[in-house]
């Protein structure tokens, strides 16, 4: 139950928290280096805001630990990627079973051993990389939205420099909303996301019909902001759930307000994804 993992009440709000997130190596080539593998993991999964440590262990093996922000979601970008053997530095990422440092990112730089609770929040290990790194972001949003960051009085927001825009309300992700059968996701996102008014000059309150829309808008008041999609076929309809074969329409954002947005949503609601522009990594 990752909402009741990261809204436990032991964990302290006032330590600052250090991602982490470890990985296995497996095939790594006899002339590889710690250094260049730690390079080309932060070039190919875009990890800008921290760095990669990197041990090889034996003869043909070794590991990865991501340290910073979005470390659990770019390690799992790494597990998730099929070409890394094109580099010749080694030929997989596979994610750790035995060992784990704690989403709420307060258990220190040590590892924690499997079944070893997390000294700070007390919960054990999520059982997937993919479990981990949903964690982290229910713990981002709630650390945003549980009055520690007031959009209101935050002048100096990066949204606000960029495009002039100003957030009236920050939604509180684990206040969640109760399911309504019936409701179309328009409304559900039109709900979550606030009214109209809520972005200062923002069109349809942030939801387009058309990508392009979206994605001009997006390019036009700064890197702050991101494409999103949702479904726009109800949850239960025989092609729910697949990308590619479901009609959307589309959010323009930046990723704390989404985020905050999305957590808010029942369950059974959230269908959405974000979008990829050309050039610019997730």
């Amino acid at each position: 139950d990752l909402l009741e993992f990261m809204s436990n009440p032991k964990r302290c709000r006032t330590e600052p928290r250090e991602e982490r997130a470890k990985v296995f190596l497996g095939g790594v080539f006899e002339t590889s280096t710690p250094g260049d593998i730690a390079a080309y993991l932060k070039a190919s999964t875009g990890f800008t805001a921290g760095e990669v440590q990197v041990e090889i262990v034996t003869q043909g093996s070794g590991r990865a630990v991501f340290v910073g922000p979005g470390a659990h979601q770019r390690a799992l970008q790494a597990v998730v990627a099929r070409n890394h053997q094109a580099r010749r530095l080694f030929m997989e990422v596979k994610e750790v079973v035995d060992d784990w440092f704690c989403p709420c990112g307060k258990s220190g730089p040590r590892v924690l051993f499997k079944d070893v609770q997390c000294p700070a929040c007390g919960r054990r290990r999520p059982e997937s990389l993919e479990k981990a790194a949903e964690a982290v972001e229910l713990a981002t949003a709630e650390n945003i939205c549980d009055g520690t960051t007031d959009f209101e009085t935050r002048s100096s927001s990066a949204e606000e420099q960029l495009s002039g825009a100003s957030l009236v309300s920050c939604p509180r992700p684990l206040q969640q909303q109760q399911p309504r059968p019936g409701r179309s996701p328009d409304t559900a996102w039109q709900s979550t996301l606030g009214a109209p008014a809520t972005w200062k000059d923002l069109p349809s309150g942030g939801i387009f019909k058309k990508l392009d829309a979206c994605l001009y808008f997006c390019a036009q008041n700064g890197d702050a902001w991101r494409p999103w999609a949702y479904d726009l076929q109800p949850a239960g309809d025989s092609n729910s759930g697949r990308a590619s074969g479901v009609p959307k329409h589309f959010i323009a954002s930046t990723l704390e307000h989404f985020v905050a947005s999305y957590s808010r949503l029942p369950y059974t609601e959230r269908h959405a994804y974000e979008v990829i522009p050309v050039g610019r990594p997730c």
